[in-house]
């Protein structure tokens, strides 16, 4: 039986399938990376298609079936789809890339709400674009693999562990 469910995403991929329907890949925030169908999504008259988009935030109701692995798109209304990344070929590239992480280092349905909102946070921020897109990578990079498990040590030798001088990088 199929579960009604409600959650906010974002899209990291979306890929055509079929005649009319797309296959889309969100990060989403209860549900962590999910892949959904969306039927018809191809027609031009699709409201649903348009707005699953690249880097889009949207609201996701979808069906979802724990024996399946790609759920069933139900309804899409659009958070946020951050047009100054969009128009940008640099805020573009990181966000990009940022997207690429979360798409290859995450597994399906592993939930961490810590990742979604520094995904949401860090689109948000390029979006704004106060500063280097560079700057943001970095910090999102960095928050990324210690959400992962990975934490670099920017203070200690790796190999001997004593302590660097703090103007040492």
């Amino acid at each position: 039986m199929s579960e009604l469910i409600k959650t906010d995403a974002v899209v990291l991929r979306k890929l055509n399938y079929g005649d009319t329907s797309k296959i889309a890949t969100f990060y989403s925030k209860d549900f962590g990376r999910i892949s959904a169908i969306i039927k018809g999504a191809r027609s031009p008259k699709s409201r649903i298609g348009a707005m699953v988009d690249i880097m889009n935030h949207l609201e996701l109701v979808f069906y979802q079936k724990e024996t399946r692995t790609v759920q069933l798109v139900s309804q899409v209304n659009l958070l946020s789809h951050y047009p100054r990344i969009k128009e940008d070929l640099i805020r573009h590239k990181y966000a990009a890339a940022i997207l690429e992480l979360i798409l290859n280092l995450t597994f399906e349905n592993e939930v961490n709400t810590r990742i979604y909102t520094g995904l949401t946070q860090i689109l948000d921020y390029l979006n704004l674009g106060e500063k280097d897109p560079r700057e943001y990578f970095i910090k999102f990079f960095l928050f990324f693999v210690k959400e992962l498990g990975y934490e670099i040590q920017l203070n200690k030798c790796s190999q001997c562990g004593r302590n660097l001088p703090k103007n040492y990088a």
